[in-house]
């Protein structure tokens, strides 16, 4: 059996740590549920030739499994991630020649470079630092308003 091996990213770099669907950043377990969900759609469909294995969080996560048809693989994965709401922050690529060929949303995107672990640690680091960054700037919060209490 020839098989080859197809790769999902979810999230988008500016939009995608941002959505409220996206949240809590960390989300390891949507990874997860995520994650399983694409294994058991490809096993349905009885394309999946290898368990599949991920990495990241939901926010900027990776999918990548062993198929024997990686056309209608990438059919199967855009029907669900459709489904779910997460098609639009998604891209789907096919291993080629010790490369990635982008199959989804477009062969221009750079899907190496989005696979890459080291930029997703660096990606996760500087979001994290961003929100640091800026709940160490807002003002400290305010007891209720005393206007409103009884007089004593």
């Amino acid at each position: 059996m020839d098989t080859k091996i197809i790769a999902v990213h979810i999230g988008d770099l500016v939009i995608g740590p941002l959505a409220a669907e996206a949240f809590p950043p960390k989300n390891l377990i949507g990874m997860l549920l995520l994650w399983r969900l694409l294994s058991l759609a490809l096993s349905k469909a009885g394309l999946l030739a290898e368990p599949a294995g991920g990495r990241g969080e939901l926010n900027d996560c990776t999918f990548m499994a062993s198929v024997t048809d990686t056309e209608a693989a990438a059919i199967v994965l855009k029907e669900e991630l459709a489904l779910i709401g997460l098609l639009d922050v998604s891209q789907i690529g096919i291993a080629r020649d010790g490369g990635w060929r982008c199959v989804y949303p477009s062969a221009s995107v750079r899907l190496n470079w989005l696979l890459d672990g080291e930029r997703q640690d660096l990606v996760r680091e500087r979001l994290l630092a961003a929100v640091a960054k800026l709940r160490a700037n807002l003002p400290p919060s305010s007891p209720p308003d005393q206007e409103d209490s009884p007089p004593k």
